[in-house]
């Protein structure tokens, strides 16, 4: 039985715990979780906010569809916010050993480009914020090389 986990990832709905006055300020909420870890020599990894968009994705998709434009060269379907919360985020983020911040957006959003489809026109996700199965295997495969998952 192992006696200790080998990696540990962060994850949540920073947006919604975020609105709070003070951005920064979550992120300090985290710190002592994140120096215990350390202190434990346990890696982790925090990722940064998820891709989110206004309003339900396919909705969005099916207007754009309707108004014969293609939803992929919208600039206006993700919140906005996101990014700048994720700067926030990795701004905050302590220096400490065997700790790193994982852009989701920085890695699945080239150049602040969302992508709208996960393949064969099939939507990134759901709803607003859900990522459809075929979403996630996208998403996850821009991230994962950026994780450091420890070898056995």
């Amino acid at each position: 039985m192992a006696q200790g986990a080998d990696l540990v990832i962060v994850a949540a709905d920073w947006r919604g715990y975020s609105r709070r006055p003070d951005a920064a300020a979550m992120m300090g909420d985290l710190d002592p979780s994140l120096r215990e870890l350390s202190a434990r020599g346990i890696p982790v990894v925090v990722l940064g906010p998820p891709i989110q968009f206004r309003g339900s994705l396919p909705s969005m998709i099916l207007r754009a569809d309707v108004r014969q434009l293609d939803p992929s060269s919208l600039d206006d379907l993700v919140l906005p916010d996101i990014f700048t919360l994720d700067t926030t985020m990795k701004a905050a983020m302590p220096p400490m050993p065997d700790i790193s911040y994982v852009s989701v957006l920085d890695a699945a959003c080239p150049r602040g480009k969302c992508p709208v489809y996960a393949g064969d026109g099939i939507p990134l996700a759901f709803d607003q914020a859900h990522l459809t199965a075929e979403g996630s295997a996208l998403v996850m495969r821009t991230i994962f090389p950026k994780l450091k998952i420890p070898a056995k």
